[in-house]
């Protein structure tokens, strides 16, 4: 799957997406996150990340 296509997870508000990117930047080769983008603020709050099964997501607000 590329960027592209990609499921998306919205979260409550932009605090909540800063938490989770600060979170998986950490942690995230433990809990299969092979990718991690930059956080992005221009209107929103959002990041894209890849699962271990290539699998492309974005967190956003």
């Amino acid at each position: 799957m590329s960027e592209a296509n990609r499921f998306t997870l919205q979260v409550a508000s932009a605090e909540e997406v800063e938490d989770a990117h600060k979170e998986f930047s950490t942690k995230g080769k433990e809990l299969g996150i092979t990718e991690l983008r930059d956080l992005e603020t221009n209107g929103r709050a959002h990041f894209l990340l890849s699962d271990i099964s290539k699998n492309w997501w974005e967190i956003t607000s």
